[in-house]
């Protein structure tokens, strides 16, 4: 399966038995199923189990499960907490190839730019070395 995104466009599961009988689907995780559609509804592991159990002719077939993993949306920055070496660390799910700054506030009316990186794999793990001096802080990412 590919990389799947918090927000990306519903999809078809699919699967078949030998019997021919039908396979039923159940989800777990951060995801919704309407027939055989799903929709991811945020991001984490999702888990999806087909299940098939069978009639007169054929057992029941053993359930298959398969997990992944829904990734942020685009542009999402997570707070991951402070660290014990010092500062507060984030993860930020941009676009590869792409320049971002990381900018704090203490207001959220006046931002400071604290340092620019470019996007090379995501997430990108951000550490605001003087993040533990204040009570509260606020935090964005910008292209520049």
């Amino acid at each position: 399966m590919s990389p799947q995104r918090a927000g990306d466009a519903p999809f078809p599961l699919t699967a078949t038995a030998d019997s021919g009988l039908p396979v039923s689907f159940s989800v777990t995780g951060p995801a919704t199923l309407s027939g055989n559609m799903l929709t991811l509804t945020g991001w984490g592991t999702v888990t999806v189990t087909a299940a098939q159990p069978g009639n007169n002719t054929y057992s029941a077939a053993a359930d298959v499960a398969r997990s992944f993993v829904v990734s942020p949306a685009e542009s999402t920055l997570v707070g991951l907490g402070f660290q014990t070496n010092g500062g507060f660390q984030l993860a930020f799910y941009g676009t590869l190839g792409s320049n971002y700054t990381l900018q704090a506030s203490l207001t959220l009316s006046n931002w400071t730019p604290l340092f620019s990186f470019p996007c090379t794999n995501t997430p990108m793990l951000l550490l605001d070395a003087a993040g533990t001096n204040q009570s509260r802080r606020f935090y964005r990412v910008l292209m520049p």
